[in-house]
């Protein structure tokens, strides 16, 4: 059914020699009635189908000016009109509409399509009008004709149905004059008397690889006059602003017709572009084409590279399949609540219909994809209500009856399965924080996946990022019950590893450690067409990308079975409406309608680039520079803001001069070749790939080489601790320590070969204090191919005598990264200033900046102190605070400001002031210690956690330096 794709040459229609059909080949012909409407029925129609499936060109023409009518856009709506025409080519005869219902798993195949026609409704005012009723697709079509046999139409009040409220879609709509059988061509810019210029792909997405001309069709409507054409076609890359070609085509078309001419691109770049058509007669006409190289062959089982699926009006696996695939992703995971859930596979108590997921399943095999099960949402006759609610502990027989069920009928198809999704977040109020109910419904899980195929890999946790619900379930012995533990994180690529470390730290200090983690959902949004949105969040399309390429990067080298899964294919909401506008809802590669974001092509990239390949390791080649190499070797590097340089030599990230090197952007367009020494790096476009340097590679390894099993320290005095260490071969090692620490340490041999521990005694007259322990290996020349020796440094925060709350103690270079940034203004990690030794953290005027140290977990009964050191210069027209968020399980209770410079504004509700809060100094030449104190009974008895945070605000002038903070409670 592609190949009407690449034989489509079409140059000229007329409504005579192209729409009018001999006869419609008819397999079955059944009369129905729906809603009180006759409709004739026939499957197997002969009809000319459209370049574009009709319900794609309607959502990608009239994006921005849909209703979403819920949440996640499951219904649409869209009061009109919505202007098409017919050309009949002067056939006469009696009008009748049709639509044609396409299967998704085999799209715009009419052999197993159904065409339905429903009779005229009304006659008023020189107008037919029919009513379209399914409950994916509803509208009223109100008819007229004009001379030439052409038909004016217009589309009012469609309402888009759910996928799942049905097994088809409307690929196709038609006016049916007597005997003749016309496409219906949705026009632009309204009822105009000039022909209507379209620009149009005859593939969903507009999507092209590299070994495909870019084709694309120009279609001229001409209603009412015809005249010669004269047009510039013109292709601009969206990334760049540059036109990539520029040509002309020249043609006549005639009065009641549409003329269709089909135009070759030579693009040679890859990306996202522009495509437009336009002369002085008639407005511009556009499109957007995709570009990418074509995919790697890889086994799936060697894949990392996933995303979660995201459906609307068509069901996923018509379009998003084929689409992906190209991309080259090779694992899915449905998200939310589709054709894997328990809800939709059995609806009713004893009526198993799992004929959805078969139909996605086959889809998936025709492409070479995995699928990632969800089990997920217990049907309603099950829990008594429609939300997406978890089992019953007193039905879980049931359960584990339908998770043997399935786990047996996929048995060799389907190896992956997930517990429920985010249970520390969409799990019910009165169960989820403690972790019980998820708990038994994973182990009973897992036993009845087993049973169904011991070979299964069972995931668990689906982690949102409640820290006290991931320490409760491990408590609990979450560990005996899943094979693979999977996180969701959306941090930006400056905080990504932060916060993955964290997750990873937790699950091995609570009995969950040893599994292997995957990152099943994280993402950014992007949405262009709203200027107000992209300031509002932000985004942009070029900073999703960039986002998408690196954290793709970062998420492979946090664990060497990785599998990632970016969220997701499809926008689930609408950004062009700001009484609408979320965060995430934008958060698609793919606009509403299937039009590719530069992050689809970004994507490309990636799995050309990098999937497949072993990563060898990361490295911070400064705060806001970065790299990730790959066997190959290849490397990704980036700058985390891409516009404060211009650029550095590739020597900068760590490639050895006389390298030979290649250089890619992010959408692997060739960039530079050349010996390292010569060839120049700019970030202002996106990451880059930098193929072929072995010292980018062995600095990556030496990195990864060094490792500590701490990420900090909290010791008693009098206490013996024991840190193992690992690191390669030809490596000498040095350990430091805070003299104010009143520390002994010892470097002893543990093991085998580049195993030793570090042992750590605190002398019992210590004082409570906080400070840092630095390990300094230096590995010789040689050692995994370096070029030169290399110091790698490893730096522990530490506190002795009371654990502290926050996990630095100080900034330095590693540590910043610790902190989630929220808003806009400058900060750094300034490498030259700082309290005991150099590096603190750095924020520059105009204000308006929250750095959050999150899940601080604050001991009821205790009060909290706050010592920290700060400098500052000429601070004027600005508020400076240090803060203390507290949460209760399922929401904010208060903030407490305990340090200000003086200039704060009031409060909103739910804030509050210590009584004797530190004193910021608004400038000072010297260190000032600022010191507060949190009253025991300031924390409410439901506190499970807080926030510490940095605030600066109001613009105004100045700097300020903060160093060696410490947030501790007094032990028992």
């Amino acid at each position: 059914y592609y190949k009407r794709y690449f034989r489509r040459r079409v140059h000229q229609v007329s409504g005579a020699n192209r729409l009018v059909i001999a006869g419609i080949a008819l397999l079955l012909r059944c009369p129905l009635v729906v809603a009180g409407q006759p409709i004739e029925t026939f499957s197997k129609p002969s009809v000319p189908l459209p370049l574009q499936p009709f319900t794609v060109e309607l959502l990608d023409l009239n994006r921005g000016r849909w209703h979403f009518s819920d949440a996640l856009g499951q219904r649409l709506s869209l009061k009109g009109p919505v202007t098409a025409y017919a050309f009949s080519g002067g056939a006469k005869g009696s009008l009748r509409l049709g639509y044609l219902c396409c299967d998704p798993e085999f799209p715009d195949d009419s052999s197993h399509a159904v065409l339905k026609i429903v009779a005229a409704q009304q006659q008023a005012d020189e107008s037919t009008r029919f009513h379209l009723e399914e409950p994916f697709f509803s509208c009223w079509v109100s008819v007229r004709a004009g001379d030439r046999g052409v038909y004016r139409c217009w589309l009012q009040d469609l309402e888009l149905g759910p996928a799942t409220s049905g097994d088809r879609y409307v690929a196709g709509l038609y006016l049916l004059v007597g005997q003749s059988t016309c496409p219906l061509w949705l026009g632009v810019g309204g009822d105009s008397p000039q022909p209507q210029v379209r620009l149009l792909t005859s593939r969903v997405g507009n999507v092209f690889t590299e070994k495909e001309p870019v084709a694309v069709t120009l279609a001229v409507l001409c209603p009412d006059g015809g005249q010669d054409m004269d047009l510039t076609v013109e292709a601009t890359d969206y990334a760049t602003g540059d036109i990539a070609w520029r040509g002309h085509v020249g043609f006549g078309c005639e009065a009641g017709t549409v003329t269709l001419r089909t135009s070759m691109v030579p693009l040679k770049r890859f990306g996202v572009f522009e495509v437009t058509a336009s002369s002085k007669e008639i407005p511009a006409a556009k499109v957007r084409a995709c570009r990418i190289p074509e995919v790697k062959r890889i086994r799936p089982e060697s894949s990392s590279l996933g995303i979660n699926l995201f459906q609307q009006q068509i069901w996923w696996y018509a379009y998003q399949v084929p689409l992906m695939a190209k991309a080259g992703v090779h694992w899915i995971r449905p998200w939310l609540a589709w054709e894997n859930t328990w809800n939709t596979q059995e609806a009713a108590d004893g009526r198993w219909d799992p004929r959805a997921l078969d139909a996605a399943l086959r889809r998936m095999d025709k492409y070479g994809q995995r699928y990632q099960n969800i089990l997920f949402h217990a049907p309603s006759w099950l829990t008594g209500t429609t939300e997406w609610s978890a089992p019953p502990l007193d039905k879980l027989d049931r359960w584990t009856d339908y998770v043997e069920k399935v786990v047996t009928r996929y048995r060799g198809r389907v190896r992956y399965y997930e517990v429920w999704n985010e249970p520390d977040l969409m799990w019910p109020e009165a169960t989820r924080h403690s972790g019980e109910h998820y708990l038994a419904v994973l182990k009973a899980a897992y036993k009845a996946a087993k049973r169904g195929d011991p070979n299964c890999v069972v995931l668990g946790l689906s982690h949102a990022g409640y820290e006290n619900w991931l320490v409760n379930v491990g408590k609990l012995g979450a560990k005996d019950y899943m094979d693979v533990a999977t996180i969701h994180t959306y941090a930006q690529p400056h905080d990504f590893v932060a916060q993955v470390e964290r997750r990873r730290e937790l699950l091995t200090t609570y009995g969950m450690g040893g599994k292997p983690l995957w990152i099943n959902e994280f993402g950014a949004p992007a949405y262009d067409f709203s200027r107000e949105y992209s300031e509002k969040f932000d985004c942009s399309e070029m900073k999703q990308a960039s986002v998408l390429a690196a954290n793709y990067a970062l998420a492979f080298s946090c664990d060497p079975k990785m599998k990632a899964y970016w969220f997701c294919t499809y926008d689930p909401r609408d950004a062009a409406h700001e009484p609408e506008w979320t965060g995430d809802a934008g958060i698609g590669i793919l606009y509403l309608g299937f039009l590719p974001k530069l992050s689809y092509a970004a994507l490309a990239g990636v799995s050309r680039e990098l999937d497949g390949r072993e990563c060898l390791g990361r490295v911070d080649v400064s705060k806001d520079l970065h790299q990730v190499s790959f066997k190959g070797p290849v490397s990704i590097a980036w700058d985390d803001r891409p516009g404060s340089g211009e650029g550095i030599s590739a020597t900068g990230i760590g490639c050895a001069g006389d390298e030979r090197i290649v250089v890619r952007d992010m959408f692997t367009n060739l960039v530079a070749t050349g010996q390292a020494g010569q060839v120049g790096l700019d970030f202002s476009h996106g990451p880059l790939y930098v193929e072929g340097s072995r010292q980018l590679a062995a600095i990556a390894q030496a990195e990864s080489a060094v490792h500590l099993e701490v990420k900090r320290l909290s010791l008693k005095r009098g206490e013996t601790t024991v840190v193992p260490l690992a690191f390669p071969p030809r490596c000498e090692m040095t350990v430091t320590i805070d003299p104010k620490m009143s520390l002994t340490t010892l470097l002893r041999q543990a093991g085998p070969a580049g195993k030793r521990e570090l042992v750590l005694r605190v002398e019992e007259s210590a004082d409570r204090c906080s400070g840092f322990m630095r390990l300094r290996a230096r590995l010789e020349k040689g050692v995994f191919g370096l070029r030169e020796s290399r110091e790698v440094v490893r730096t522990v925060p530490l506190s002795v005598g009371v654990p502290s709350l926050i996990r630095d103690g100080g900034f330095f270079l590693g540590n910043l990264f610790e902190w989630s940034p929220e808003r806009a203004s400058a900060y750094t990690w300034d490498a030259e200033i700082g309290h005991a030794t150099p590096g603190s953290l750095r924020l520059d005027a105009p204000f308006d900046r929250r750095l959050v140290h999150w899940n601080v977990v604050p001991q009821h009964g205790h009060p909290v102190h706050l010592r920290g050191w700060v400098k500052s210069a000429g601070l004027t027209g600005c508020s400076v605070t240090l803060n203390l968020a507290l949460f209760g399980p399922d929401k904010w209770l208060k903030t407490w400001c305990l340090a200000t410079n003086g200039a704060v504004a009031d409060f909103d509700s739910g804030w509050r002031m210590v009584a004797k809060p530190g004193e910021i100094p608004r400038g000072s030449a010297d260190w000032t210690q600022v010191e507060a104190t949190l009253p025991a009974d300031a924390i409410p008895a439901e506190t499970d956690r807080a926030a510490f945070f940095v605030e600066v605000n109001g613009g105004g002038q100045g700097r300020i330096w903060i160093d060696d903070l410490d947030l501790w409670q007094p032990e028992d």
